[in-house]
């Protein structure tokens, strides 16, 4: 296999932090509970800026608790995510995890 191929699913962005959600606990399919918490950080991307959501699990979310809204932040995250097809259409669900966050 050629080494261009290979992909490392950890990426690292900038920004303010608008929104830092509160904890919210779901069950899945297979019936485990899982707890999460958002952090919506302002992407800066050129001149144009984007709100962008991650999601901090059970083990990660804990950093959380050392840094406010409004701060600047330096997120790394793996992105993931899901399909499902309805109407015979196929509709993705990306979702972007926190995996660290560091202030300024």
């Amino acid at each position: 296999m050629a080494q261009n191929n290979r992909q490392v699913n950890n990426h690292e962005i900038s920004g303010k932090i608008l929104h830092i959600g509160q904890p919210e606990e779901y069950t899945t399919r297979a019936g485990s509970t899982i707890i999460t918490r958002s952090l919506v950080l302002e992407c800066i991307i050129g001149t144009n800026t984007y709100p962008h959501e991650f999601i901090f699990n059970q083990s990660n979310m804990g950093q959380l608790a050392d840094v406010r809204e409004g701060e600047w932040a330096t997120i790394n995250f793996a992105i993931g995510g899901n399909s499902s097809i309805k109407d015979g259409k196929t509709r993705y669900w990306n979702k972007s995890h926190g995996l660290t966050i560091l202030k300024g």
